[in-house]
């Protein structure tokens, strides 16, 4: 099957990307396709399902216009879901004349699809105390003009949820530092 390449800018966050589907694909496989991409599925606590995908296109004059990624695009996502364009069904296929029809070919300095996230409840962390911490062991320090730091792994934070390029230095409180000895 022909493939087509997708740019889908993200309602909230401003951004703009693309994605690579099956021209005939259904919209539900586009939504897991901007899902698997943005990586939600290691971030989020949603399905695929609960992204909702609108047609960037909309009628004007006696035709049609799609969005155009210029240097006003970033402020209108950021700006709140616009109602001027229309949802995607998820049981659509993508190659159906209602979105971009059999013979379509994306162009320069198109969006094709406007991506909202999910309303999720902000949910707070059940925080439970366990045993005090006593002492730390192997914690690498560094004390710059007579102030203690720690040093945390960027691979220790990869770990926490933290994408970090780089070891990450903190200043370390001087009652702190009486358990690091």
């Amino acid at each position: 099957m022909v493939k087509v390449e997708l740019v889908c800018g993200l309602y909230g966050e401003g951004s703009i990307f693309s994605v690579d589907i099956e021209h005939n694909a259904k919209v539900s496989a586009l939504q897991e396709a901007i899902f698997d991409k943005k990586q939600y599925n290691h971030q989020c606590k949603f399905d695929f399902t609960m992204l909702t995908l609108y047609l960037a296109r909309k009628k004007e004059g006696g035709g049609t216009k799609w969005l155009t990624d210029d240097r006003h695009v970033k402020n209108f996502l950021r700006g709140g879901i616009s109602t001027e364009y229309e949802e995607m069904r998820p049981t659509w296929t993508l190659d159906d004349e209602a979105y971009f029809g059999a013979n379509f070919q994306p162009r320069p300095k198109q969006v094709h699809v406007l991506v909202e996230l999910p309303d999720l409840p902000n949910k707070r962390l059940r925080v439970e105390i366990g045993p005090r911490i006593e002492m730390f062991e192997g914690v690498p320090q560094i004390k710059i003009q007579g102030v203690q730091y720690v040093t945390l792994p960027a691979a220790f934070l990869d770990k926490c949820g933290y994408k970090v390029s780089d070891d990450v230095m903190l200043y370390c409180r001087r009652e702190v530092n009486l358990c690091l000895r």
